[in-house]
């Protein structure tokens, strides 16, 4: 064919790597999230007593653990999704969705770090604002964290909306990447996320039995979403098997509209 034409189906990505440069930038960018949230792990307790419960008293210690647990997640999985964003043909949904969990990240780490900072509010702190020689240095440190919180905020809302025209102006077909989530479908372990979560709640709050430590409580939580996504897996097998799922009335496109392969369905659920 001529040179500079595409061939007909193919849809390049715009927020496909294509140079080590591509690559280093979204390091960059994601890793320091990446690391940010090791550190959290790490600290876990402490920063639940002394960061995130001061921050949004009066609400339980309880509520402060998931805060801080979807700190973690969010931060963490947002960040891998922007990075794995630059190998997918399904980069624009990668980045998308990436980039939503770093926002939820951003917006609860800004409040319980700079706003709200140890059950202090910024505006309670002294009556100068930030730009007045008389503004404690504390203040003006909180002013520059916040004010570059929002700056990452509306990169990432940028990057976000970017994707979202692209994939808008360019549709194409769903990825390899794409039919892998559509096949896992994360987003059902709410169903069963959910009973256990208040189980533990009744049982800590209300009953005030002790619970295991959180590897523990991580591990039966990482164990439950396991036993979901295969039961995912083997009911898209066993209706596209017997026929139930097809392409004009299966509300499960996995298998119909080849997001993945049999086989490829059969090793996850392996």
């Amino acid at each position: 064919g001529r040179e500079g034409v595409e061939e007909p189906g193919e849809n390049p990505s715009l927020l496909k790597i294509r140079t080590a440069k591509d690559f280093v930038a979204r390091v960059f960018f994601a890793g320091i999230f990446v690391t940010e949230n090791v550190l959290h792990a790490i600290h876990f307790e402490a920063e639940v007593d002394g960061m995130v419960a001061p921050a949004i008293a009066p609400l339980p210690r309880e509520a402060a653990v998931c805060l801080h647990a979807v700190h973690v997640v969010f931060g963490l999985f947002g960040a891998a999704f922007v990075i794995a964003s630059g190998f997918d043909t399904a980069g624009r949904t990668a980045l998308t969705k990436g980039t939503s969990m770093m926002l939820v990240f951003m917006s609860t780490i800004t409040w319980t770090w700079w706003i709200n900072r140890q059950g202090v509010l910024y505006w309670e702190m002294d009556p100068y604002p930030f730009w007045d020689v008389r503004c404690s240095a504390d203040k003006r440190n909180r002013t520059v964290h916040i004010l570059k919180n929002i700056s990452i905020v509306g990169a990432l809302m940028i990057f976000q909306q970017l994707a979202k025209y692209e994939s808008q102006a360019s549709p194409s077909r769903p990825s390899f990447l794409e039919g892998i989530v559509t096949a896992l479908r994360p987003w059902s372990c709410t169903a069963t996320l959910a009973p256990y979560l208040v189980a533990l709640a009744v049982l800590r709050c209300f009953l005030r039995i002790e619970l295991p430590g959180y590897g523990a409580s991580l591990m039966l939580v990482l164990s439950i979403m396991a036993v979901q996504i295969t039961a995912n897996l083997v009911n898209s097998y066993r209706d596209f098997e017997k026929g139930i799922d097809t392409k004009e009335t299966a509300g499960d496109r996995t298998l119909v509209d080849a997001l993945v392969t049999v086989g490829m369905l059969k090793a996850l659920a392996a």
